[in-house]
């Protein structure tokens, strides 16, 4: 664990499945639920200015992705994917999935596309 603040920098697809959920929650089943969500996601990221490397690593084989680490959304099906960068003292948010999904591949997939890149 780090005793720095680290400062937290989104992707552009992290900032999207956070609104696409919340919106989702809200539009099928509650607003309590898709605040709920936002809470959550922002506790967790949160957590991450002090704790940036209580993630768990990632084990992915594309090259790109090797020092990825992840935490769970607390209460929701969802993983947050990211890289410490000891350089800029920040943590970067590179996605937020659901656990069901094939995370491997859509991370490889974005990592490959450097329209996707930040």
């Amino acid at each position: 664990m780090s005793a720095s603040r680290f400062k937290i920098i989104a992707s552009t697809a992290s900032k999207i499945a956070i609104t696409d959920q919340f919106d989702y929650y809200r539009d099928r089943e509650n607003l309590a639920l898709a605040e709920r969500w936002e809470a959550a996601v922002c506790t967790a990221l949160d957590s991450l200015r002090t704790m940036s490397e209580r993630g768990a690593p990632c084990r992915f084989r594309h090259p790109r992705l090797q020092d990825m680490r992840w935490i769970m959304v607390r209460g929701f099906p969802f993983r947050i994917f990211y890289i410490v960068d000891l350089e800029t003292v920040a943590v970067r948010i590179v996605h937020i999935l659901h656990a069901k999904r094939d995370i491997e591949r859509v991370l490889t997939a974005e990592a490959d596309d450097p329209l996707k890149a930040e």
